[in-house]
Parts: C-alpha cells; sequence; structure tokens
C-alpha cells in the first residue's frame, strides 16, 4: 500500500476547503474505503489526477474532447504581422478558433503519440482549457513537445510570450 502524495495531500485539503468533502462523505469514505476505488478507476485521465501526478492543481478546466487524432488539425493562433503573443490573449483565441482542448486531451494525445503527424515534430501542441496552479503560484498550461524520439508532456508559464511554433490541436 502506498501513502498519498504531498499534491495529493494538497488536492484534498483543496476539496475540504471548497466544501466538496464533507464530514459525511468522509466519514462514508473511512468506513468504507475500497467502496471508492471504482470511481477512482473511473477517473484514470480526469485533469486532477493527471496534473497532480506532475504536482499542479486545477485552476480552471474543459469538458475533455472525443476524438481520433486523425481528425485534428494543427492551426496556429498567431495572427499576422504577429510573432508571439500573452497567454491570456492565447488562451482567448484557443476559444475563438476552436482549440481550447485542455490536459485530458493532452494526455490521450500523449498515449496515442505514434498517430501525431511528423510535421508536427518541432512544434509545441498547447492545451490551453486547463489552467494549472504550480508550487511556486504561477499560473501555467500544459503542452506537448517533441524531444528527437517521443513526445512528452510538459508545462508553461501563461505569463510567457507564445509564438510561431505553438499550436492548437481542433477537433474537425
Amino acid at each position: 500500500m502506498s501513502i498519498p502524495t504531498f499534491p495529493q495531500m494538497q488536492h484534498f485539503f483543496t476539496l475540504v476547503a471548497d466544501g466538496k468533502v464533507t464530514t459525511k462523505n468522509f466519514q462514508a469514505f473511512l468506513a468504507n474505503p475500497n467502496g471508492f476505488v471504482k470511481d477512482v478507476k473511473k477517473e484514470k485521465f480526469s485533469s486532477f489526477v493527471i496534473a497532480a501526478k506532475y504536482g499542479y492543481t486545477v485552476v480552471e478546466d474543459v469538458e475533455p474532447s472525443q476524438f481520433k487524432v486523425k481528425n485534428l488539425k494543427f492551426i496556429t493562433f498567431l495572427e499576422s504581422g504577429e510573432s508571439y503573443i500573452t497567454g491570456e490573449t492565447m488562451r482567448q483565441r484557443a476559444v475563438t478558433l476552436k482549440g481550447n482542448i485542455g490536459l485530458v486531451d493532452g494526455q490521450y494525445l500523449l498515449d496515442h503519440q505514434d498517430e501525431i503527424p511528423k510535421e508536427m515534430r518541432g512544434k509545441y501542441i498547447v492545451f490551453p482549457g486547463t489552467l494549472l496552479r504550480g508550487s511556486g503560484d504561477d499560473l501555467d498550461v500544459a503542452y506537448l513537445s517533441w524531444l528527437g524520439f517521443c513526445w512528452v508532456l510538459s508545462f508553461g508559464w501563461l505569463g510567457t510570450d507564445w509564438g510561431g511554433s505553438d499550436r492548437f490541436a481542433r477537433c474537425e
């Protein structure tokens, strides 16, 4: 049996503070912890679980999309004459350009990375639909980057500039 990690405990206390863990449901868990295992398995790919694995908490999130990788279109979010934009502008354009997918979708892409088009190598696939808070209290978003032999899930500070190598994935 493994013990809870620090990010998991942080998430737990956040749920308590938000009133999502009540005395009643906490007592029910203590009385029968195995009764909750089924629900955890269903949420294997929830943003909260993925974020906690990397030491983040979820601030905002979108519903996961239903797509096949072959049906995605990878689009730039820069407009003519722009070299880069702020993270907030990037997140606003994600909604407008229908590229506002989140961390669960990013994990799905990572799990199906052999299906990501080769022409995307050298680009960054950004998941602006999930806003994360790291240990330094900064706001971040997740993205996939190509390491030369595989895709990896990384996290970028929202306060940085986002530019020409960054792409949204849009469901077509």
